[in-house]
Order: C-alpha cells, then structure tokens, then sequence
C-alpha cells in the first residue's frame, strides 16, 4: 500500500492525504471525485447534478480544459502512470 496526496498546485499543503491498496482504486477515485470538485465557471460551486466521468471529461474537452489525468499524462511524457505520488516523510511532518 501507498500513501497518496491529492494536490493542486506545489505550494499548497495536501488537503487530503489517501491510502489505496493500488493504482486502479486511486483512479477509481480520481473518477468517481473529480466530476463533484467545484469549478470556476460554476461560481466556485460544485456542479448540481454531476454526470459520469466519461461525460465529465467530455464536457472539459469542449471548454479545452484538461482532466486531473490528462494533466498527468501531459506531465508524465504520457507515460500513463498515477496522478498522485507518494508523500515522504518530510512532507507529512509539514502538515
């Protein structure tokens, strides 16, 4: 098992620090928690009724904004791994 963070943008502290026992149950909650997170052209509100992930990131590729995992692969050179990565020591003890 691993200990995942999920954060926005370096600078920030995790908001949420996340064990799965592998990579498919943290994508499973990458999509099953990203169509719910807030958005600015929703006025910083979460969506009313969030639709599936597939619809989800359809709806952000028509507005050309990427997903959580689009942005990852795009950092990742597409090498198709987590979004999330292992939070050391030195990281948990800023928290």
């Amino acid at each position: 098992m691993g200990c995942y963070n999920t954060r926005n943008i370096d600078g920030f502290p995790p908001s949420e620090l996340t064990t799965f026992r592998n990579q498919g149950k943290a994508v499973e909650f990458i999509q099953r928690i990203e169509p719910t997170t807030p958005r600015i052209s929703f006025g910083g509100r979460p969506p009313n009724n969030p639709v599936s992930y597939d619809e989800y990131v359809l709806q952000l590729h028509e507005e050309g904004i990427p997903s959580a995992m689009d942005i990852h692969d795009l950092n990742s050179g597409g090498r198709g791994e987590l979004i999330n990565a292992e939070v050391t020591e030195a990281e948990l003890r800023k928290c």
